[in-house]
């Protein structure tokens, strides 16, 4: 296992806001775990976006397959999630095609933020 593998995946995920200064030890050690193991299989590819969804998707399918939950990192002071939006939505694709369903969602604030309205949010009447 070559170090400068490990650390271009480690860098690639605190690039995805999941920054070791924010999060609990044992946190830390699942991403190292994760780090480790990807570094095994192959690098992380960034140099187009296409490239770095198919990162995403690896690292989130890799993931799962290890019982690392990307979304149960939270930030150690605030409790809030860690995950960049980009990886949140590579993550909801990865669980729904191997679970079925969608479990990490952004949240009513965030489909605010985003303007975003759901079957949910016209039944509920909620104006955005």
């Amino acid at each position: 296992m070559e170090r400068s593998v490990i650390d271009k995946w480690a860098n690639f995920l605190y690039n995805e806001k999941l920054v070791p200064e924010r999060m609990d030890a044992e946190s830390i050690m699942q991403l190292v775990k994760l780090s480790e193991e990807a570094s095994k299989i192959r690098g992380p590819k960034i140099s187009m976006h296409k490239h770095k969804l198919e990162s995403r998707e690896f690292l989130c399918n890799l993931a799962m397959d290890l019982g690392i939950d990307l979304l149960a990192i939270k930030h150690r002071i605030t409790g809030k999630r860690l995950i960049g939006r980009g990886l949140l939505d590579a993550w909801n694709l990865a669980y729904q095609k191997k679970y079925g369903s969608v479990i990490g969602t952004s949240g009513r604030a965030e489909d605010i933020r985003r303007k975003v309205v759901t079957k949910l949010s016209k039944e509920m009447k909620e104006p955005i």
